[in-house]
């Protein structure tokens, strides 16, 4: 399944931080915005991992999936 995973954060570090693990995770469509296509095993693991980096409180994160049929038009 393909996921667009965003955030606002306005920390320095765990901003680098974020964008480091997600830059191996999936592709950088804009600053905050990466595109990732992995199955519902990996993407729980990736969502886990990347939480553990942000500070909930004070950072939005969304997980967006994209169904088939609009990624398919995407292409």
């Amino acid at each position: 399944m393909i996921w667009l995973v965003c955030y606002d954060i306005t920390h320095p570090r765990r901003l680098r931080r974020t964008a480091k693990y997600l830059e191996k995770c999936g592709i950088r469509v804009q600053y905050s915005f990466f595109q990732v296509e992995m199955t519902h095993g990996q993407f729980e693991r990736m969502k886990k991992g990347l939480l553990s980096i942000i500070d909930k409180k004070r950072t939005s994160s969304v997980f967006i999936p994209f169904a088939p049929i609009v990624h398919k038009n995407m292409r």
